[in-house]
């Protein structure tokens, strides 16, 4: 994992070549281990190739980047990992290339040398790169199908520049940096944010998952593709034990792609199913390996995963690290995960993610395996109750639908009431899907924005999540959840993962995002996934028997690395009364408001809210950042 900056410059800047340099020194964190950039001059102006590395796979100097092909015809700024490197390097050697490292980059190198942009469908892995042509004179960006890893960019008077930080395009600060008002009205009204390719900023954009932009300098030109999608339309048909057996093959082959590394990994472990089963086939794969798990214990009972957790130590005999928090140091360390995130974000509950990769690094580990994508993949969380009925209804498999209901309310508590104002939500879509979110409380206006003067900014007041495709019609849960994996949710949380483990130079690998298992999984029959009974992850579930212990199998309920965010904001007490006793120009907010409710849930007279949460969240950054 590394931290790159690149872009091209005009002779005629008015940039000084000496400030992207010093910026580069904010990817530090990213990539603590090397540090280069390197300026190539063209007769109209300069490419800039700069790079900081966190050394995973050949850690010699040989593997440092900026580097460049043997023609010394591409030049090449990578971040992440190549997970089926040994199997590309092979294939290469087969075509007579010849390789100087044991790197996964050199790899990537040769083979968008022999393949060009044919090598993207080929790659299994998580990245963004930017790769320089000194003959085409272009320079062409790209992201990881699933977008594990960012890659922001910025265009102004022909110029362009990219980054795997928002936060150096911001301080580079080309033209002014304005509000996104759009994206703040998403975040603040429905919790929506990290989609579509836009960021807080106006100016700044972050590619999106799977595409790819090629800029010719000459031509002053940029065009967006969208190189390829997450997973194909077409059903499966395979008998249940064979997708059984299937799963559980490429579930172990990804983990153990995922093993991968020249320095020592780690895994998070939570006591839920996803992580536990890396945890566990790590184990079934590797008996003898010497693992480091860490947990986020909650001091809440209600939400503390102690036990299951315990439960995992007991049957792999991996050494685990329990981690606490402190109230007293969310005051320190608040704003630092504000400016580690670079933008607003939906709930507490990733300051625990953020403390465990904190303690990782003091243990100086560098790697370390995360459950993120699992839900989306699996069909996990509540086992979506509503696209399910959705689904059985279009199938017409009318009593089904009446079973399925009946029996989802046994797991994580979905009541049946619940399940049909999902299944409306589902079956309808635009106005209609709009008012029925309002009466529900699910989008609601509420009292702390003044939408005349978001109106005025020209801001559409509408749901942002206008879901109305219909590829897999009588699939509606499988559509869904390729939607969120690329669009929604998932995002969000892949964003949050990264932000948090480059923070302290750890490189967050997430083996549920395997490219040959998210397609398997997400081609499979409804039923597999979330049973017709209403159990989510049913399919996994039978494929981890034998692996994981069954008390974890059997669990109902989900956690995760939880907060209680009423305890969250009550450590920030006086910090956030301070934040908003220094009023800042923002004629949206109705201050007065929440000042007034901020009051009253100090004094326990009202409860804790997301929608409270994310205005504070949303101030803070905006004292920060502008």
């Amino acid at each position: 994992m590394c931290g790159i900056l690149g872009g091209f410059l005009t002779n005629n800047t008015s940039f000084e070549i000496k400030k992207i340099k010093k910026n580069l020194d904010l990817l530090f964190k990213r990539g603590p281990d090397s540090k280069k950039m390197d300026i190539r001059n063209f007769n109209i102006g300069n490419f800039i190739l700069g790079h900081t590395r966190l050394s995973i796979i050949d850690i010699s100097q040989d593997a440092n980047q900026p580097m460049y092909s043997k023609n010394r015809r591409y030049g090449l700024i990578f971040n992440g990992v190549i997970l089926n490197y040994v199997e590309l390097k092979n294939e290469l050697r087969k075509k007579g290339r010849k390789f100087l490292t044991n790197s996964d980059t050199e790899v990537l190198l040769n083979a968008w040398d022999e393949w060009q942009e044919e090598t993207i469908s080929k790659l299994d892995g998580m990245f963004a790169f930017g790769i320089f042509d000194f003959i085409d004179s272009t320079i062409t960006i790209v992201r990881d199908r699933y977008g594990i890893k960012p890659i922001f960019y910025y265009s102004y008077n022909n110029e362009f520049l990219f980054s795997s930080d928002i936060s150096v395009l911001k301080k580079l600060n080309f033209s002014k940096n304005e509000l996104n008002w759009k994206r703040t009205y998403d975040y603040l009204e429905y919790g929506k944010y990290d989609f579509e390719g836009q960021t807080f900023f106006s100016n700044i954009f972050n590619l999106k998952p799977g595409h790819l932009i090629k800029i010719n300098v000459l031509k002053n030109k940029i065009s967006d593709q969208l190189k390829w999608s997450n997973v194909t339309n077409k059903l499966n048909k395979i008998s249940y034990q064979d997708a059984v057996h299937l799963t559980k093959e490429l579930f172990l082959n990804s983990i153990q792609k995922n093993l991968r590394s020249d320095v020592p990994v780690a895994a998070a472990l939570s006591g839920g199913i996803d992580s536990s089963a890396i945890v566990c086939a790590i184990k079934y794969l590797e008996p003898d390996y010497k693992m480091n798990t860490f947990s986020f214990i909650d001091s809440n009972q209600k939400i503390s995963e102690e036990k299951w957790i315990d439960i995992i130590n007991a049957f792999t005999g991996f050494k685990n690290n329990k981690v606490v928090i402190k109230s007293d140091k969310l005051n320190n360390d608040f704003d630092n995960l504000l400016l580690a995130q670079g933008e607003p974000f939906g709930g507490p509950s990733i300051y625990a993610q953020y403390v465990v990769y904190n303690y990782i690094n003091k243990r100086g580990i560098k790697v370390c395996l995360d459950g993120q994508g699992a839900d989306e993949v699996i069909g996990g969380y509540n086992g979506f109750p509503g696209l399910r009925l959705h689904s059985l209804l279009e199938q017409k498999k009318y009593n089904s639908a009446l079973n399925f209901l009946n029996s989802s309310s046994n797991f994580c508590n979905n009541s049946k009431i619940d399940s049909l104002k999902r299944l409306l939500d589902s079956l309808t879509s635009g106005k209609v899907n709009y008012f029925l979110k309002k009466i529900n409380n699910l989008g609601e206006n509420f009292q702390y924005i003044d939408h005349r003067v978001l109106k005025e900014k020209g801001v559409q007041l509408d749901t942002p999540n206008n879901f109305k495709t219909v590829a897999y019609k009588d699939r509606r849960m499988t559509e869904f959840l390729k939607y969120s994996i690329s669009t929604f949710g998932l995002q969000s949380l892949l964003r949050h993962g990264d932000r948090n483990s480059m923070q302290f130079s750890i490189e967050s690998r997430v083996p549920f995002l395997s490219n040959e298992f998210v397609n398997h999984m997400l081609s499979l029959p409804e039923n597999y996934l979330v049973s017709d009974l209403g159990e989510p992850k049913y399919i996994f579930k039978d494929a981890m028997n034998g692996i994981v212990p069954k008390e974890i199998l059997l669990r109902k309920d989900k956690i995760g690395f939880e907060v209680s965010g009423e305890q969250f904001l009550f450590s920030l007490k006086e910090n956030i009364n301070d934040w908003f006793n220094n009023e800042i120009n923002l004629p949206f907010l109705n201050i007065k408001n929440i000042k007034e409710d901020l009051e009253l849930f100090f004094l326990k007279k009202k409860k804790f809210s997301y929608k409270m949460w994310r205005i504070i969240n949303f101030y803070r950054w905006h004292q920060l950042n502008f």
